[in-house]
């Protein structure tokens, strides 16, 4: 079967834009850095129309019969204005390096700031973590260059050459004006190249990330804590080798690919280079044999044949930098215009001053790329400050309907309303804060126990409060045996004297920052599943105490669990199916019943064997 070429993606914006815009967060951010590269243009400039000058004049000084202190002023001068120019252009370069880092970061900053700020449901796209991977790309170095950074001063460059190019020009027209249609021509075929060759490898570049992405992971893996005990235990080490060695043998084919492509280009460039320059030369040498031209003059014109056809190498040379540079200015801002989407701010979480209503009505939920629907047509309304338990088979739309409420997604269809008050009404970071989630997925970062808690610096978190909240969450005994108490830091890998809490240590903890934040919604997904029965049963006791004036949504496969609650939804295939208190559902004999029966079954048949041994 013939395999179909997906179409080709055009660039997301045209080289002159990203310039254009380039120049513009340059100037707004950091200024130093576009106006030293401008300067720095300019002594080039100078600098250069002196180097080419400087033999011509020294030549007719010394056999046009001039007196040496007029030799030595003429030739003097312009030794020493190169010399200044020199020490000016070593400044400025050591300058634009500086404040051009100051852009790198600025830019870099931006990158991380719409990854922590966008939409979440964006985030969990396979394409937004390849785009950001590429994004990324511009404040890297790659081959000693930085796209964000050199795009602005290709383009600057550029401007350089053109104006060195009319400058030499006008010199090399004086042995002959078809020399420049033939020393600009070759230059144009090696632009050519090198822009089918850019072509090419923007064609590529999602692959050879895909590739670099899992070489990446497949090397960080070993190295993780949590991934070493499988590692050994279940001799994992040579099938990683062997994966590792796969993906590597992709990442060098591709760089191969790229080094062979890179060979042709630059060997057309260096032919059309020998051809070009040596029927230049040859011309000038054949014209000053005839007399036709004078010592000073074959040296000036030397000078200038040679540095123009450097100037028309330097035209190309910015021209593809500025191509190259600009394809990935292309996702860098692909990256940073992925739609933000925010409420209208007519709705406010200050106005919910306790447990809140909460009205899901006819809610649908598809994720991208599915082919059905993951909640179908849910309709539910939580009672203020009511405790109600989600419960089901797995993947039957729990969690789903739990980010739904949290505001991390929005429904296909339907609507979701807080106290009468539509979601879309309240701007995202306003909205957030009327949730105090424990999800099931526990990310914990380098900060201190205290600044996890509180999500502030220590300087600004309420530290009695602080430990109060991982006391009643359960942490008292762990907190107690570190030195450093709460102020201990996660994360050992980091932190010399940081702890690695164990995951159902880390689930307290993350309980104890849904606590101290004691937000009017709490949303616990799973919140027992890494814990030891006496710590669940501490968790159970404490849970009406957590949950006092606040509507509380809890989810769990330990069904027991549920009695705790006001009332219990029974979900499958996204849809309500059963609703009503723990007695209710089981004389209905539905599926929650026989859930409950699966779950306690066990438990009695293990009661029963234990009675049996201990009556033998």
């Amino acid at each position: 079967m013939k395999k179909v070429k997906a179409p080709k993606k055009k660039p997301y914006k045209s080289v002159i834009s990203n310039t254009l815009w380039s120049w513009g967060e340059m100037l707004r951010h950091a200024p130093a850095a576009f106006i030293s590269e401008a300067i720095l243009s300019v002594i080039t400039i100078f600098t250069t129309i002196i180097g080419i000058y400087l033999p011509s004049v020294a030549v007719r000084e010394a056999s046009g019969g001039f007196t040496m202190s007029h030799a030595v002023i003429s030739v003097g001068g312009l030794v020493l204005a190169s010399q200044l120019l020199g020490i000016a252009g070593t400044f400025t370069g050591q300058f634009k390096y500086t404040v051009g880092m100051k852009y790198r970061n600025y830019i870099s900053g931006r990158v991380d700031e719409k990854t922590a700020s966008m939409y979440y449901e964006l985030t969990e796209r396979q394409r937004t973590r390849v785009l950001r991977e590429q994004a990324s790309r511009s404040t890297q170095m790659w081959y000693g260059a930085v796209p964000s950074v050199d795009l602005p001063n290709h383009a600057l460059s550029l401007i350089k050459n053109i104006v060195l190019w009319f400058l030499c020009g006008g010199i090399v027209s004086l042995v002959s004006p078809w020399l420049i249609p033939v020393l600009t021509l070759a230059p144009a075929v090696n632009w050519l190249a090198g822009r089918i060759y850019q072509r090419w490898e923007y064609s590529i570049r999602e692959e050879v990330e895909t590739v670099s992405r899992r070489l990446g992971y497949i090397t960080l893996l070993p190295g993780d804590f949590g991934a070493a005990k499988d590692i050994r235990i279940y001799g994992l080490a040579g099938w990683f080798r062997e994966l590792y060695r796969d993906i590597k043998e992709q990442s060098v084919r591709y760089r191969n690919k790229r080094l062979a492509r890179e060979f042709l280009v630059r060997a057309a460039d260096l032919i059309l280079i020998l051809i070009r320059d040596g029927a230049a030369y040859a011309l000038l040498i054949i014209m000053t044999a005839r007399g036709e031209m004078t010592p000073d003059r074959f040296v000036l014109c030397f000078g200038a044949i040679s540095s123009f056809a450097g100037f028309i190498g330097g035209i190309v040379s910015a021209f593809g930098g500025m191509r190259g540079t600009s394809l990935v200015i292309c996702d860098l801002r692909e990256y940073l215009d992925l739609p933000d989407r925010d409420g209208s701010g007519e709705a406010r979480s200050e106005d919910v001053v306790s447990g809140p209503e909460i009205v899901f009505d006819n809610v649908c939920y598809r994720y991208e790329g599915a082919d059905e629907d993951t909640i179908h047509g849910l309709t539910l309304t939580i009672k203020p400050c009511e405790k109600i338990a989600l419960v089901g088979p797995n993947g039957a739309g729990k969690t789903t309907l739990v980010k739904l409420l949290c505001g991390l997604y929005q429904p296909t269809s339907g609507e979701i309303r807080i106290n009468g008050h539509p979601v879309k009404d309240y701007r995202n970071s306003d909205y957030y804060r009327l949730f105090s989630p424990v999800f099931q997925d526990i990310k914990a970062s380098v900060f201190t126990i205290a600044e996890t808690v509180s999500g502030e610096w220590e300087s600004a978190t309420d530290l009695p409060r602080a430990e109060e909240c991982i006391r009643k969450a359960g942490l008292k005994n762990k907190i107690d045996s570190l030195t450093l108490g709460i102020h201990t830091p996660l994360d050992k890998q980091v932190n010399e004297n940081g702890v690695e809490l164990s995951g159902g240590e880390l689930q307290k903890l993350m309980l104890a920052r849904a606590i101290y934040k004691d937000a009017p919604v709490l949303v616990l997904d799973e919140p027992t599943a890494a814990l030891d029965p006496l710590a669940e049963n501490e968790v159970y006791r404490n849970y009406s105490e957590m949950a006092s004036g606040k509507t509380a949504v809890f989810i769990s496969h330990r069904l027991a669990s549920c009695r705790f609650c006001d009332r219990i939804i029974y979900l499958d295939g996204g849809m309500i199916t059963e609703s009503g208190s723990h007695g209710e559902l089981m004389r209905l004999g539905g599926g929650y019943a026989k859930m409950f029966d699966m779950q306690s079954v066990w438990y009695r048949e293990g009661v029963t064997e234990h009675d049996s041994e201990q009556k033998s």
